[in-house]
C-alpha cells in the first residue's frame, strides 16, 4: 500500500526473482547479477543438493505416513475381529 513504484517493483522482484519481474532499471540490474550467480557451477550444485535433500525428506515423510496408515488399519481390523 502506498510507496513508490520503484519500491513495489523491487518487492515484486524479491518475492519472485524471475526475469519477467525485472521491469525497471534497478530490478533489471539485480536480475542480471542474480542470473550470473545462479549459473555458477558451485551455486548450481548447491541448488541441486538442496533439491535432492528436499526430495529425500519428502520420500521419508511419505514412507512414515504409509507406515502409520498401515498400523492404523491393522488396529482397526483387530477391533472389528
Amino acid at each position: 500500500k502506498g510507496g513508490s513504484q520503484a519500491i513495489k517493483n523491487m518487492l515484486t522482484y524479491i518475492q519472485n526473482s524471475e526475469s519477467k519481474n525485472a521491469v525497471d532499471e534497478a530490478t533489471k540490474k539485480i536480475d542480471f547479477y542474480v542470473s550470473r550467480v545462479k549459473n555458477l557451477p558451485e551455486v548450481e550444485a548447491g541448488y541441486m543438493t538442496l533439491g535432492d535433500w528436499i526430495d529425500s525428506i519428502k520420500e521419508d515423510m511419505a514412507e512414515e505416513i504409509r507406515e502409520e496408515i498401515k498400523e492404523e488399519v491393522r488396529e482397526e481390523v483387530k477391533k472389528e475381529v
